[in-house]
Order: C-alpha cells, then structure tokens, then sequence
C-alpha cells in the first residue's frame, strides 16, 4: 500500500515504515517516576485518560495520576493494576 511518498510493508506482524523497523520492543526506563493516588471524584480535566482504560471503569480508586517531572502540566491516569505490576516506591 502507499501512502504519499511513504511505503508501509506488513509482514506478520513487523510494520516498517520506510524501511525502519517499528515492531514494539522493550524498554527499561532510566528515571525516577512521579506518581499519587487518584481520588475518587476528583475533577480530571488536563488528565490524559486512555479509551481503554476508561472502558474499564477508570478513574476508579486504586488507580494513579502520573505526571511528566519536566512538565508537571503533563499528566495521565495509571489503572491500578498496571501500576501494581509494575511500580514500587524508591
């Protein structure tokens, strides 16, 4: 298929996008993260909530408000079992 002057190429299930791969891989992250609990009935304008989260029944308690340490205007909902599986406190 092309798009423009861009080609896309689906091969199982590898995407390249002008001959760079963009299949998903893993990564560590490098730095602290910035997270507090969310409170149930909180107003969430500016808090960035995933579709999939929110067919989930997110915001709900247990879940976490995560934001960007260099733009604390940059905020978004972390479902509760996410951040279990996969945060702990420094």
């Amino acid at each position: 298929m092309l798009v423009g002057a861009a080609a896309f190429v689906l091969s199982g299930i590898l995407l390249r996008w002008e001959g760079a791969d963009v299949a998903f891989r893993q990564y560590r992250r490098k730095q602290i993260a910035e997270l507090r609990p969310y409170i149930p009935g909180e107003e969430m304008s500016g808090i960035s909530i995933s579709t999939e989260d929110r067919n989930a029944g997110s915001p709900k308690a247990g879940d976490m408000i995560a934001r960007n340490p260099k733009n604390h205007a940059d905020q978004w909902l972390v479902a509760a079992k996410y951040f279990a599986d996969n945060f702990e406190p420094t």
